[in-house]
C-alpha cells in the first residue's frame, strides 16, 4: 500500500530536482551574457529571479512530501534537518526572486542584488541540510543496486560543492555590496549559484529518477 506513495514522492522530489537544475542551466547562460556586456544590469537581475525561483520550486517540491517524509524519517533530529533545510532554500528563492523585481523596475539594483547573491548562497548553505538528507533517505535506499549508488555518491560530491559556492556567493556578494565592481562580482555569484544549482538539481534528480525506475520494475 505504500508503494504508490513512494513512487509519487520520487516523481515529485525528481520533478522539483529537474527544476533547480532548469533554473540553473537559466542562471548561468543570463550570468554569461550580463558579463559579455549584453543589457548587464537587466541580465543581472533577471539572474536573480530566475536562480531564486529554481531554489523556491525546488523547495516546494519538498514540501509537497513533507507527511510522506516525516513518516519514513530514520528519527526525528534528521528529519529536522531535511525540513529546516527546505524552509532555508524556499525563503532564500523567494528572497532572490522579491530582490531581483525590484531591481528590475530599478528599485536601487546595485543594493539589492548584491543582497540577492548573499542571500542565495545562504540558501544554498541551508539546502545543504535537505540535500544530504535526501541522498540517503532509508526509504529510498531499499534494495540499492550499483547505478543508485554511484547516483548517490554523486549528489554528495554535488553537496560539497553546494557548500563551497554558497561561501562564495555570500563573499562575493559583501563585496559588491561595498562597492567593489558590484555588477560584475554580483553577476560572477549568480554565474557560480547557478552552476551550483544545475549540478546539485542534476545529481539529487537523476539519483530520484534511478530510485524510481528500480521501484518500478520491482513492484
Amino acid at each position: 500500500m505504500d508503494q504508490p506513495e513512494k513512487d509519487k514522492s520520487l516523481e515529485f522530489l525528481s520533478g522539483g530536482m529537474g527544476i533547480e537544475a532548469i533554473a540553473g542551466i537559466g542562471t548561468v547562460v543570463l550570468a554569461i551574457l550580463g558579463l559579455a556586456g549584453v543589457i548587464p544590469a537587466y541580465m543581472t537581475a533577471i539572474a536573480a529571479i530566475v536562480a531564486g525561483a529554481g531554489l523556491l520550486l525546488g523547495g516546494a517540491s519538498i514540501a509537497s512530501r513533507l507527511d510522506y517524509l516525516r513518516a519514513h524519517a530514520a528519527n526525528e533530529a534528521k528529519f529536522g534537518e531535511l525540513s529546516e533545510g527546505m524552509g532555508g532554500e524556499f525563503l532564500a528563492g523567494l528572497g532572490g526572486v522579491v530582490l531581483g523585481i525590484l531591481s528590475l523596475i530599478g528599485i536601487v539594483p546595485a543594493t539589492l542584488l548584491p543582497i540577492a547573491a548573499i542571500v542565495l548562497g545562504g540558501g544554498l548553505l541551508v539546502g545543504i541540510g535537505a540535500v544530504g538528507r535526501l541522498n540517503k533517505y532509508p526509504t529510498f535506499m531499499e534494495g540499492e543496486t550499483h547505478t543508485d549508488y554511484v547516483a548517490r555518491q554523486t549528489t554528495s560530491s554535488a553537496a560539497g560543492t553546494q557548500l563551497l559556492v554558497g561561501f562564495a556567493s555570500i563573499a562575493l556578494g559583501i563585496l559588491a555590496l561595498v562597492g567593489f565592481s558590484w555588477m560584475t562580482l554580483t553577476l560572477v555569484a549568480f554565474l557560480c549559484v547557478g552552476c551550483a544549482t544545475w549540478f546539485t538539481g542534476m545529481s539529487l534528480g537523476g539519483r530520484l529518477q534511478a530510485a524510481l525506475h528500480h521501484h518500478l520494475h520491482h513492484w
